[in-house]
Order: structure tokens, then C-alpha cells, then sequence
């Protein structure tokens, strides 16, 4: 017999991409070189904002509430996709792992918006 989750947001498929974007950006961060610290705490918080909004989104029964806290994962979607930018840019980590990174992360954006089944 198969478990049901109970949580609402772990139906959720841009909640699954979240959490393996945020399995990237801890990849990524642990091999950041010195002197990107910064960037890398501000990924780490992004990408973890992105998860939580969209579980306490999925939680609320109220539609604003829900629309609030997905605004908000959104934002910091945004937030990381900066962030990847930057660190491309510094040639901190190889094209593949930002590659995947960046599909994670898409996903769980165009998910949250509703614009892919």
C-alpha cells in the first residue's frame, strides 16, 4: 500500500523542481572559490525561499494567501536566476552544472505559472 502526503505541497511539481534546484545551489556552493561567499549565501537563501513559499502557499485555503506566497517564491526565482548569472560570469562552477541548475530552476518557475502541465 502506497502512502498518501499528507502536505499539499508535496503534490506540487514546481515544489519538486525547487527542492532539486536547491540540491544544485548546495553543489554548487560547496565548490564556490573564495571570495563568492556572498553570492553563495544569497543563492542558498533564494533557492530556499523558493520552497518554502510555495509549501506555505499550498497550505493556505485562501486564494491571496496562496497568491501572495507564490509572488514571492517568483521573486526569488528571479533572485537565483541573478545569482546563476553571476556566477557564470566568474567562471565560478562548469557550464553542465549550471546548466542543470537553470533547468531545475525554470521548471519550478513555469510551474508555479502555470504555464506547463
Amino acid at each position: 500500500m502506497r502512502n498518501h502526503n499528507i502536505y499539499l505541497h508535496e503534490r506540487l511539481e514546481a515544489y519538486r523542481f525547487a527542492v532539486a534546484f536547491y540540491g544544485h545551489v548546495k553543489t554548487i556552493r560547496a565548490q564556490l572559490p573564495r571570495g563568492l561567499g556572498p553570492v553563495g549565501d544569497q543563492i542558498s537563501r533564494a533557492a530556499a525561499s523558493i520552497c518554502l513559499n510555495l509549501a506555505e502557499g499550498a497550505a493556505s485555503r485562501f486564494r491571496d494567501v496562496k497568491r501572495r506566497h507564490f509572488a514571492i517564491a517568483l521573486g526569488s526565482a528571479a533572485e537565483c536566476a541573478a545569482a546563476l548569472d553571476l556566477l557564470e560570469i566568474e567562471q565560478a562552477t562548469d557550464q553542465a552544472r549550471l546548466g542543470a541548475a537553470r533547468a531545475a530552476l525554470n521548471g519550478a518557475t513555469l510551474r508555479t505559472l502555470g504555464l506547463t502541465r
